[in-house]
């Protein structure tokens, strides 16, 4: 399996959650997660177009012909489009579905605090994970003193360990196939983490806030 396949079945597996998780949050009333679903789907299936089995070519297939039509058809042509542009800005997406939250909330400062620290927490695990989650990301650490000694160069150590399992030459498919998606879903929970991490101090902050316009209403 090429390089560019592991990195598929990572891109695969991520998509996959976060599109389902999306789309869940859609049918449930939040309008702004569509967008952001039909981008992650899209990218979904770029990434198993990539994939070197019968599945990508016969997604290869389809987004070709899917193209083919859109240059015939001008609505097709503008949906298509559409669906390009949100797999490109999925993270911009992401914010503009905080901004509708906010608007469509009763108690619109709270809701903002919640969604600012929200989207600050899952953005900052997501990037964090990456540094831990490729080889490039674990060499800027290790130049920023992470990684030499104790329990993070464990941690280290393994993530690598990690990487040679997957792309070694003798390596079974399964280990090719399933140490990307166990890192995939790795991301998915570090970036679930973090947006729970930043929902909870906003939280925290909400409270705060409530109490203090409650004493200075008292007095």
């Amino acid at each position: 399996m090429a390089g560019d396949a592991i990195t598929a079945v990572y891109d695969i597996t991520k998509n996959a959650i976060f599109s389902k998780r999306r789309l869940d949050k859609a049918v449930n009333g939040d309008i702004g997660s569509y967008a952001v679903a039909t981008g992650q789907i899209k990218n979904g299936v770029q990434a198993i177009a990539k994939f070197d089995n019968m599945v990508g070519h016969a997604a290869s297939t389809a987004t070709s012909a899917l193209d083919a039509g859109a240059k015939a058809s001008g609505a097709l042509g503008y949906a298509v489009k559409g669906v390009n542009w949100a797999a490109r800005n999925v993270n911009p997406l992401i914010c503009v579905t905080s901004g509708i939250r906010v608007l469509r909330a009763d108690d619109k400062k709270a809701e903002a605090i919640n969604q600012a620290y929200g989207l600050a927490g899952m953005f900052a695990f997501e990037k964090t994970s990456k540094l831990f989650l490729t080889s490039e990301g674990r060499d800027k650490l290790v130049k920023y003193g992470f990684g030499k000694d104790g329990i993070s160069k464990k941690l280290m150590n393994a993530f690598s360990h990690l990487d040679k399992l997957s792309c070694a030459a003798g390596a079974s498919k399964w280990a090719k196939i399933g140490i990307p998606a166990l890192k995939a879903v790795g991301f998915v929970c570090a970036s679930i983490g973090g947006w729970a991490l930043g929902s909870h101090i906003a939280g925290k902050i909400n409270t705060s806030l409530k109490n203090q316009e409650s004493a200075t209403n008292a007095v």
